[in-house]
């Protein structure tokens, strides 16, 4: 991926929610959060990103509205 391809996913994609494990949780807990997470937007949300990585996850979204119901939910 490019530099400009990034600007051009920041834009689309302007609000950002990351999503850690908890204290004490183990990461297969911190991944199926994440699925369920992901299956949750898929349902209830149109258009949204997810990049996952070794120790957390960023979801992303082009609405605030839409990251606001999700933080709520997954927060």
């Amino acid at each position: 991926m490019n530099s400009a391809q990034r600007r051009k996913l920041k834009r689309e994609y302007p609000y950002t929610i990351e999503l850690f494990p908890g204290t004490g949780w183990k990461y297969s807990d911190h991944d199926d959060n994440v699925e369920e997470a992901r299956k949750w937007c898929n349902k209830n949300i149109k258009r949204y990103s997810v990049d996952t990585f070794w120790d957390h996850a960023k979801f992303k979204f082009i609405t605030e509205k839409d990251a606001v119901i999700f933080a709520l939910k997954w927060l």
